[in-house]
């Protein structure tokens, strides 16, 4: 149960969604009474768990209370602009530093390996490819990329709109011979 709440509410994607559609108030009630709850669980428990249990117990809450920290110390920000929580965290330190590093350094790569790879014609990979932009985007990755990455970004969102545009005027779907109908009888 603690592990799918750690895995759930202590990364940077919730943060930034949930400071974005409830409050930064509502992410600190809800890793503190996790931590609170963590804590009064492991000792609960602590006379009959085994060493390896109690260590995992141990290394959530300190997780817990690690991402508490961070939303704390950054809790104006955050509130204000929750799309730079990313890098806030690049300057916090430990497991939040690391997985804003790691989601930074996977974007960066995807960047990349699709500017050098376009033009794609899968619309598979392209819905992936603007899907996970416009994920990263919306989560303020984009604000942590060099400006050269910044500028194949722009560069690939619209590749990837322009390949997806052609794709559907040649490969129409039947919502979309309904709607060029619609258009044509002036239904629209």
């Amino acid at each position: 149960r603690w592990a799918d709440f750690s895995a759930c509410v202590c990364n940077l994607h919730f943060i930034v969604e949930h400071s974005m559609e409830f409050s930064v108030p509502s992410i600190v009630q809800i890793l503190t009474s996790g931590c609170d709850e963590q804590q009064s669980d492991a000792m609960n428990s602590a006379a009959y768990t085994r060493a390896e249990v109690q260590q995992q117990q141990r290394a959530r809450l300190s997780l817990c209370r690690e991402y508490l920290s961070f939303v704390v110390e950054h809790a104006s920000s955050l509130a204000l602009h929750p799309h730079t929580a990313f890098q806030l965290a690049l300057r916090h330190h430990g497991s939040v530093q690391a997985e804003a590093r790691e989601a930074i350094e996977e974007f960066t790569t995807l960047v990349r390996m699709s500017s050098r790879s376009l033009p794609v014609t899968d619309p598979t990979v392209l819905l992936a490819l603007q899907r996970a932009a416009i994920n990263a985007q919306n989560h303020g990755l984009d604000l942590c990329l060099s400006p050269s990455d910044q500028e194949s970004l722009a560069i690939m969102s619209e590749e990837v709109r322009d390949a997806l545009v052609r794709y559907r005027l040649k490969n129409p779907t039947k919502e979309d011979m309904q709607s060029i109908a619609d258009v044509l009888v002036g239904v629209s």
